[in-house]
């Protein structure tokens, strides 16, 4: 932040009623209120439509001078989920903000068919990304966890090809496709990642490949002659249960970022309930199936044993 950059905070109060606050920015110190409040606050204009799942708004105008009026003006924008110390005061102090962001404005250009407008296949990048990311965390795991868990007897070694290919091939490809995308969109307009963005990179380069790891591990030290299932097995398991469960979590947090509506944040839960209702009755009327010899040389729970 450049020395005395005009800023202009703003939150709420304890009566819910917005308060701004004009500050002297100085690189990354807490700004000074400035002795000269230039701005005056407006309501909002009706032409002018929020997301549903707006938190803060509010409207102000600043002098013209501010702005220049012959090239285009750079703006920076930050935002905190925190409270300022003293709500109810336009001079208290505030954390550093979570997320952060630039735009520029051209008022050369207001009024003029030539002037700068967002494209309208943006928001289909955040689309494609939500679309590949459900696939890679959602419609993959759960059917590669499903074959994992109860078709090792009847598919024989063709389980462990679905199971590698759905979630090495199918999930590690969308992962890329649906990060290039957010990539492209979100970070360069949003700076700073939200959760939704940091518990999705935590999954996507963190505990994925620790999971490909241990799915490798798990096949090079597979033995037929095995009596139990030995820790690294297990683990790959609870890890992989839970990142889904994780997975889950976070799509619906990115649903709720991309303001879809009603439909499919009622929608998505319902197929969660509807899959792991599935996934109950596989238990009960098939039962999971281990590598495990026995003096039967058989499955547990009586599914027949096929090598890998």
């Amino acid at each position: 932040m450049a020395s005395s950059s005009a800023m202009f905070v703003g939150w709420y109060n304890s009566s819910n009623e917005p308060v701004i606050s004009q500050r002297s920015a100085s690189n990354h110190v807490q700004p000074s209120v400035s002795s000269s409040q230039v701005f005056t606050h407006v309501s909002t204009p009706s032409s002018v439509s929020l997301l549903s799942t707006s938190k803060l708004s509010f409207s102000f105008q600043i002098p013209i001078s501010l702005i220049s009026t012959t090239a285009a003006t750079s703006f920076i924008f930050g935002i905190s989920d925190s409270a300022p110390s003293s709500p109810n005061s336009a001079s208290s102090n505030f954390n550093q903000h979570d997320t952060y962001g630039v735009f520029s404005l051209d008022l050369s250009k207001a009024g003029s068919s030539t002037g700068s407008t967002e494209s309208t296949s943006v928001p289909i990048l955040v689309i494609l990304h939500g679309l590949f990311m459900f696939l890679a965390w959602f419609v993959f795991p759960s059917t590669a966890i499903f074959i994992a868990r109860f078709l090792k007897g009847r598919l024989g070694h063709l389980w462990y090809q679905l199971h590698v290919g759905l979630m090495f091939g199918g999930t590690g490809l969308c992962i890329i496709l649906g990060l290039a995308f957010v990539e492209v969109y979100v970070v360069q307009k949003f700076g700073l990642p939200s959760f939704h963005a940091k518990l999705g990179v935590a999954i996507a380069l963190g505990v994925y490949p620790l999971q490909i790891l241990l799915g490798y591990i798990s096949n090079a030290k597979f033995s037929i002659n095995r009596k139990s299932i030995p820790w690294w097995d297990q683990l790959h398991w609870w890890i992989g249960r839970l990142v889904f469960l994780a997975a889950i979590v976070n799509i619906f947090l990115g649903l709720k970022l991309a303001d879809v509506g009603h439909g499919l944040l009622i929608a998505f839960p319902v197929v969660v309930v509807l899959v792991v209702a599935g996934f109950v009755l596989a238990e009960w009327k098939m039962g999971a199936a281990h590598h495990v010899s026995g003096s039967t040389e058989k499955f547990v729970r009586n599914v027949e044993l096929a090598e890998r």
